[in-house]
């Protein structure tokens, strides 16, 4: 039997590939006005089976949400891989990249993330909530990032003051 949380993920991930199949059928109905109804049926599997995969279920719906509170900086230094999506209804468009967590001066923890070749870095603390928050300075971007018990760091970024926000998934490197 699925778990409640296992249910929810599916219905998730379905409600979103469906979405984006219902804008291929508007697009191609507007488009293609004159194709066949068997094409069309066809094409419309198509786009479903692409968009399970490239939108469906995804590293950011399965994993675990149990988390825990980050005490103290040494438990999260190290290297990590990274997945992520962008905010502003861009989330097809993932990207893959790398972080490294350092401390820094005081309680202060140094992170350098290196995407497509560019490097950011940004410094940040273990807030209250025992989470990390970072601020990258150099982009005007803050993120907080959750410790699941694998290990994962979780986490959400946005832009100074904007509503949409990207997600982030690292992954230790072992």
């Amino acid at each position: 039997m699925l778990r409640k949380n296992a249910v929810e993920t599916l219905f998730v991930c379905y409600t979103r590939a469906l979405s984006i199949v219902v804008q291929l059928y508007a697009t191609m109905a507007y488009c293609f006005e004159r194709i066949p109804k068997i094409i069309m049926k066809r094409l419309l599997f198509l786009g479903l089976l692409v968009a399970l995969g490239v939108y469906g279920c995804s590293k950011f719906d399965a994993e675990p949400k149990v988390t825990i509170q980050i005490q103290e900086i040494g438990e999260i230094v190290g290297s990590y891989s990274l997945e992520g999506t962008n905010p502003f209804g861009l989330n097809l468009l993932r990207y893959v990249g790398e972080v490294t967590v350092s401390m820094g001066e005081g309680s202060t923890v140094v992170v350098s993330e290196t995407i497509a070749g560019q490097t950011w870095a940004g410094q940040g603390k273990i807030d209250s909530d025992g989470r990390l928050y970072v601020f990258f300075e150099e982009m005007d971007v803050e993120g907080t990032w959750a410790f699941l018990e694998n290990g994962n760091l979780h986490g959400t970024w946005k832009p100074m003051g904007g509503d949409e926000s990207g997600t982030e998934v690292w992954t230790p490197v072992r």
